[in-house]
């Protein structure tokens, strides 16, 4: 594929990622006011993204993005006159950094729960965070503050290149300067350093799926 193709293929996929990745982070905020609008917020947006055919779409997004990137990167490093500014080579390693979270993310918050008939719901996540917290919180911590910036930078590399139109680098900047401490205040709320409302049966759920998944594999669950 040209590389015209695969850069107007990359921005399209992007931009369509980037309405996912936004209700994404729009949910985790709202940890930051209560255990049950999260809930709420969450349970309504899997209405709509965990339908068959919405998720097929978005896995689908997601590999053919990460394909063209690939792509791209790869005939960038056989080239002696490729140069890329501060903000892509940024940009690209954002990228690099969700490709290596998100597959254990899924794992933990979507397949796990899927297999045992559970919700990832509040108390779910909450479990994660206080029984494994420094894997946890880094692991979101670097998929959300990687998220935003390769979303918000590629949102302005994807508008300049399909419609020569130039997003305020400086309105970009702040974007992200303004989210991520946002976002770390809902990972503390999640993680129940907030405040300390939380549903006690939902943590009783969380706990009993990762015990039949660690039974599963044969790992002694006793510490559990």
């Amino acid at each position: 594929m040209e590389k015209t193709s695969l850069l107007r293929l990359q921005a399209w996929t992007g931009l369509g990622l980037s309405v996912f990745t936004t209700a994404h982070t729009a949910n985790i905020v709202m940890a930051s006011f209560s255990d049950a609008l999260f809930n709420e917020t969450l349970f309504a947006l899997r209405e709509i993204y965990h339908q068959p055919i919405v998720e097929v779409a978005l896995m689908g997004t997601l590999a053919t993005h990460v394909y063209c990137g690939w792509q791209l990167e790869s005939s960038r490093k056989h080239s002696t006159t490729d140069t890329v500014s501060l903000r892509t080579e940024l940009q690209r390693f954002c990228g690099q950094i969700l490709a290596a979270t998100t597959t254990l993310h899924v794992l933990s918050f979507r397949v796990l729960p899927a297999m045992y008939g559970s919700k990832a719901d509040f108390s779910f996540i909450f479990y994660f965070l206080r029984r494994w917290p420094v894997m946890y919180y880094s692991l979101l911590g670097l998929l959300g503050a990687a998220g935003v910036t390769h979303a918000v930078l590629g949102v302005e590399k994807s508008v300049r290149y399909l419609w020569s139109r130039r997003l305020d680098p400086a309105v970009c900047n702040i974007t992200i300067v303004m989210a991520l401490p946002v976002l770390a205040h809902s990972l503390a709320a999640l993680g129940g350093h907030v405040y300390t409302a939380f549903p006690g049966v939902g943590l009783l759920v969380a706990r009993s799926c990762v015990k039949k998944f660690c039974g599963s594999l044969g790992i002694d669950t006793g510490l559990l």
